[in-house]
């Protein structure tokens, strides 16, 4: 069951709430994850756990039709575990959890809650319609055109990914600024004087950072340094739906945004010094709860595209895309590694010189988002690739790149 409500719980708050002979332990807080346990004893009644409001956004709404309240901006998951003694008594267990969920609700003005029992406390009027489970399997919406950008970097070269993320978006498209980045289980108000508190959570939390900016650029990942990765490179994500850039009603060969998106997309890279960067145009996302777009994982006939992979085992990058991308930046070890090779691409690719970096995009179509099967099949040369080994029997294995940069 989940506890909805409209401020923190806080230790103290349950240790007001347990009943009598049990021990409360942990820690509150972004995160918060508190054990009740039966005092001298290994026995737990329940955790505590902070969950995110982003997990049901529908169920969220339904909740504050029925109990009329609003501006519950935190939910605590109230669960048993699976390890330690247990109760013997498991129905007396189940209704003093309850009991503990819905004194905590009362103590932050909220509701007591399950998706599949229903609204547990408190009791929903005789005319409130039960939650629709089955409206979770709905027709999805209308699939989103998307533009997916990474950008590759080595934690030697940039360690502050976030302040350079900023000082992009401050040069090129302040409107853009971000103004939440999640911590724990919360989304926090950002702003320049918190820099040092999200790289913090950058470098600390395995999930690494997310920072949210106004619509359309919505969500950027910065993902988490895996210490296996033997470059120690990691990854920056933007992905941004297409039809932003390129409204219904605009005549073709003059997108309304696009020269902006690029112009970000180049100084991104520029701030992170980043090794690679691609931009590549991709089919069948959909809209989240929250309005910005998700790939579509089931079933596998709706399944979203997804952007070519450079991985390896735990490194990276492994080759340049074995298919073109719309744009494609090189940091100065890949430029000086293809360098042979860039001249058998003009003509069908346009290059464009940046602080530290050499842009391709497709002579023609620079301005127009474009799937790889549209894009010049002149590419670079398969040594150079990520590419894909067909075999009599069996699955394709792809291979890396015979030729990589060396990584100082």
């Amino acid at each position: 069951m989940q506890v909805y409500v409209r401020r923190e719980l806080t230790l103290d708050d349950v240790v007001a709430a347990v009943p009598a002979g049990y021990a409360v332990e942990g820690v509150d807080g972004d995160g918060a994850y508190i054990t009740v346990r039966r005092e001298g004893t290994k026995e737990v009644l329940a955790v505590l756990e902070e969950n995110s409001l982003d997990m049901d956004f529908r169920f969220y709404d339904y909740l504050v039709e029925v109990s009329g309240k609003d501006a519950m901006h935190f939910v605590y998951d109230v669960h048993e575990v699976s390890s330690g003694r247990q109760p013997r008594d498991r129905r007396s267990a189940c209704d003093r959890r309850l009991e503990l969920a819905v004194r905590l609700a009362q103590a932050g003005d909220g509701v007591v809650a399950d998706a599949l029992t229903r609204q547990l406390w408190p009791e929903p009027g005789p005319h409130v319609p039960d939650y629709d489970l089955d409206a979770e399997d709905e027709e999805p919406g209308p699939r989103v055109r998307v533009v997916c950008m990474t950008w590759y970097v080595r934690h030697r070269v940039c360690s502050q990914p976030v302040h350079a993320w900023v000082r992009a978006l401050s040069a090129v498209a302040p409107q853009w600024l971000p103004t939440r980045y999640t911590g724990v289980a919360r989304m926090w108000p950002f702003d320049v004087g918190r820099l040092e508190e999200v790289e913090e959570r950058w470098r600390s939390d395995e999930n690494g950072v997310n920072m949210d900016s106004p619509s359309p650029i919505d969500l950027a990942l910065f993902r988490h340094l895996d210490p296996r990765e033997p470059h120690g490179m990691y990854r920056v994500e933007c992905v941004v739906p297409a039809e932003a850039f390129i409204p219904a009603d605009t005549p073709a060969g003059s997108p309304a945004e696009v020269p902006l998106l690029h112009e970000l997309f180049t100084t991104v890279a520029d701030e992170l010094q980043a090794e690679l960067a691609l931009a590549e145009v991709l089919d069948g996302w959909e809209r989240s709860d929250r309005g910005d777009v998700m790939p579509v994982e089931s079933p596998p006939e709706e399944e979203s595209e997804w952007a070519q992979s450079l991985k390896d085992g735990a490194a990276l990058v492994a080759g340049l895309p074995e298919k073109p991308v719309w744009w494609t930046w090189l940091g100065p070890a890949y430029e000086r590694l293809v360098y042979s090779a860039l001249p058998g691409l003009r003509g069908a690719w346009d290059q464009h010189r940046s602080r530290h970096g050499l842009t391709l995009v497709p002579a023609g179509l620079d301005l127009v988002p474009t799937k790889a099967d549209a894009l010049p099949a002149t590419w670079f040369p398969q040594e150079f690739c990520f590419w894909t080994q067909r075999r009599r029997f069996g699955r394709p294995r792809r291979r890396p790149a015979d030729r990589l940069p060396q990584w100082d």
